[in-house]
């Protein structure tokens, strides 16, 4: 009996950490025009989509990616507008980046 309950005692260890591993979301980053995303899955592809623009892209062995999106880094502006950055992996993972501009008031005006 103690050896069965060991038996289920691992396997339940096990089962609960192979679900923690597998539950990381995938995130992305903007620097300049480039977009990086990691913890997608190993070697698939993935749809990034900044404002009209799309490229795909595959992941490397880690589940990382590098695209470079030219005008990106100029889409938004302090004042008003923004940048939306969304990658969608074949596997079905989503991340989205969003850094909207600030709500600025007119200096100056009365």
């Amino acid at each position: 009996m103690r050896r069965i309950l060991a038996v289920l005692l691992v396997a339940l260890v096990a089962a609960s950490s192979a679900a923690g591993a597998t539950s990381k979301r995938p995130i992305l980053g903007l620097t300049g025009s480039t977009v990086r995303g990691t913890q997608f899955k190993p070697r698939e592809k993935v749809t990034v989509l900044a404002g009209s623009a799309m490229r795909v892209v595959r992941t490397d062995a880690a589940g990382k990616f590098s695209v470079t999106i030219s005008g990106l880094s100029g889409k938004g502006s302090r004042c008003g507008g923004g940048i939306v950055v969304q990658a969608f992996g074949a596997a079905g993972e989503r991340a989205t980046f969003q850094l909207g501009g600030l709500d600025c008031a007119d200096v100056g005006t009365t």
